[in-house]
């Protein structure tokens, strides 16, 4: 193997290079990443080895160097204990893997020897998908048990889903996500659309990373009072408030201690709680509501939410330094239209495990069922993809799936506006809205509907989870046309 070691420390570069050297490794070393780069531009090297922290360009800002340069090496960095969520977010420039300093020799080894021996797992896997394609333009029917659903990865574990990896995209979230297995302290952000899939990555993060003892308590913010989510959170002592239990109460914190809490739809916190909560992340401690002795926050935190925090942020409408403190790591998961790749081996799988579960004998399909998934758009993404396939299943006594089985729920924006409960009470009510009239001169509805949504956020005092459950549409299509 042909291995560039970069380190700007001569007695540390040198050390390793020796040692690998000595393992039958062709090596290469230089102690700045300017020279590294030079190097790398007239050699081909399988593996990289980087310190992260180096003057002028840091191993990080290098990695991004490499990559945008289309440098295919593997990265191997080496980290400082202070510099280990930067290094886990360098997995989203693509590096292999990084070890934290001291460095384990042997498990440096490991990571080599894998490397060495890396399966072309990415191109079996495109071989097995277009060759999938390929099937659905030759036959009308296609035999499940005859298709194979080649996946990167599957994980199984008996607390949660099984959960098989069948792109690129999302090995590489997994991928990030095992190593926070191993840095508990480091709060994780995660945001993505609804039904892609967040509650289950959050499990994989609890369930994977504890001996499955500790506790895994999932809030949903949105769903509790403003008023009360203080008292909720971290708890409160006897006679905090009217109505409070006579003997107090433990909050979400200490419930989830030596665990996980998720706190969903992050966004819905006010700005006090928010700063509450900050406190809570760099401290480590925090106080009951009415109480005066202070609380030790050993748990591990998540926030999920499906809005783009960065904007709120930007908009004033979220606390920056809350922001800057979740970012640590965030795990964006992208919607399914995004991973196209993916749709008709979840499909698959889903059929063959629902198929299972309901003890049907669903053995084909039609092409045409198979192709309409792959170019639907699914903006209910991942949940709503199993739902069809569910429906598709549960009310099917044939040993086919046909095209007409698959039941979406939306076809396009236009019916997700007409088929929504809205409207369906609007005309049923015959409500003045309805019944307004309409002016002889033409007019923007845009902004007919800008006004609607914005009376209707000041009636809800900008609560988006019930203004849009008020307009009988999603949330997340509230939050798109807020966000315009």
């Amino acid at each position: 193997m042909k291995i560039l070691i970069v380190d700007d420390e001569p007695d540390c570069c040198n050390d390793l290079g020796k040692f690998l050297t000595r393992i039958d490794h062709e090596v290469t070393k230089t102690y700045s990443a300017k020279e590294a780069i030079q190097k790398i531009q007239n050699n081909n090297y399988n593996v990289i080895i980087c310190d992260v922290n180096m003057p002028e360009i840091n191993g990080i800002e290098l990695v991004a160097i490499l990559k945008e340069r289309k440098i295919n090496s593997n990265i191997i960095l080496i980290s400082g204990l202070t510099e280990v969520a930067e290094s886990i977010n360098a997995i989203d420039l693509g590096i292999y893997d990084f070890i934290t300093k001291p460095i384990d020799l042997n498990k440096l080894v490991d990571l080599i020897d894998k490397i060495k021996n890396i399966n072309k797992s990415n191109d079996s896997l495109n071989y097995s998908l277009s060759n999938i394609l390929n099937i659905l333009e030759e036959r009308e029917i296609v035999d499940l048990n005859k298709i194979d659903i080649s996946f990167l990865n599957i994980f199984k574990n008996k607390n949660i889903d099984d959960i098989c990896v069948f792109s690129q995209t999302m090995a590489g979230i997994f991928k990030k996500l095992e190593k926070l297995h191993e840095y508990q302290d480091i709060p994780v952000l995660i945001e993505g659309a609804t039904g892609t899939g967040k509650e289950l990555v959050s499990k994989f993060i609890h369930f994977e990373g504890y001996n499955n003892k500790e506790p895994f308590i999932a809030v949903n913010c949105a769903a509790i009072s403003k008023d009360m989510f203080e008292a909720e959170l971290f708890g409160y002592e006897k006679g905090a408030f009217t109505g409070a239990r006579p003997e107090g109460r433990d909050g979400f914190i200490k419930l989830a201690e030596n665990g996980t809490l998720l706190l969903d739809e992050i966004t819905e916190l006010n700005p006090e709680t928010q700063s509450k909560l900050l406190r809570v992340l760099q401290e480590k401690e925090y106080y009951k509501v009415g109480g005066s002795k202070k609380q030790i926050a050993n748990t591990r935190f998540i926030f999920s939410t499906n809005v783009d925090l960065e904007y709120l942020v930007k908009k004033g409408l979220f606390r920056e330094d809350l922001y800057f403190r979740l970012n640590m790591c965030k795990i964006k998961i992208p919607s399914l239209k995004e991973r196209k790749e993916e749709v008709i081996p979840l499909a698959i799988y889903f059929i063959k495990i629902f198929n299972k579960k309901f003890n049907k004998k669903i053995k084909m399909i039609e092409s045409n069922a198979l192709k309409k998934m792959y170019q639907y758009d699914w903006s209910g993404n991942i949940r709503e993809l199993k739902n069809v396939v569910i429906q598709s299943i549960i009310f099917n006594e044939t040993d086919i799936i046909k095209l007409d089985d698959l039941k979406f729920q939306y076809k396009n924006d236009l019916q997700v506006l007409s088929n929504s409960n809205y409207i369906n009470e609007v005309n049923n009510k015959n409500t003045t809205i309805i019944n307004t009239k309409l002016p002889e001169e033409p007019f923007n509805l845009e902004d007919h509907i800008d006004s609607i949504i914005k009376r209707v956020l000041k009636k809800f005092n900008g609560n988006k989870t019930k203004a849009a459950k008020y307009l009988g549409i999603s949330r997340m299509q509230l939050y798109n046309r807020y966000k315009e």
